[in-house]
């Protein structure tokens, strides 16, 4: 109550003004973009120790070395997409890091054999993730200028949801067809 006050021209809406963001276009291709980059983000980071363990043969007291620096580039790249989004627009940026994120991703897909190769390719995977999480968040608040909290809810909601996809698809690749290329 101190610190923290609603400020005095608070709009009061139905909550039905609220709810149209659900059926609203622009927000199901930004739940889109979120799911490739934070759902993306989230996927892989759970994966890599499964990852770097069974393919690699690293032990798991070891795979941190291997996991942070990764980590760590999707975490500072967000800050720096949001303001790579300002500076040349989020769309735009969101189509190079697409570009970035599947070209990286095929690379992965092909398991170098050396696991500094497989970091190297995912450093600029998550890199390009993390820019991406700036980004999209970037344009949320310009499209929904009244409803910006409700739609970065819906986006981040479903985003971090799509999390879940990408280990269950590597899983699944890994047992029914021996390789963790599929997912």
């Amino acid at each position: 109550q101190i610190f923290a006050k609603e400020p005095p021209d608070r709009e009061r809406k139905p909550l039905k003004d609220y709810l149209k963001v659900l059926v609203d276009r622009d927000a199901w291709i930004f739940n889109l973009m979120y799911m490739l980059t934070f759902g993306g983000y989230i996927g892989l980071t759970s994966f890599l120790p499964t990852l770097f363990h069974d393919q690699y043969h690293i032990p798991k007291e070891g795979v941190g070395k291997f996991a942070a620096g990764i980590i760590v580039a999707a975490s500072i790249l967000r800050v720096v997409g949001g303001a790579m989004a300002d500076r040349i627009g989020g769309v735009r940026l969101l189509k190079w890091i697409a570009v970035i994120s599947i070209g990286c991703t095929a690379l992965a897909a092909t398991l170098p054999a050396n696991p500094w190769i497989m970091v190297l390719i995912m450093v600029v995977c998550f890199s390009a993730l993390g820019a991406g999480n700036g980004a999209v968040f970037q344009l949320v608040p310009l499209r929904f200028k009244t409803t910006t909290a409700v739609a970065g809810s819906l986006v981040g909601e479903v985003g971090a949801l799509a999390g879940g996809f990408l280990p269950n698809a590597m899983g699944l690749g890994k047992q029914h067809l021996d390789s963790f290329s599929p997912g």
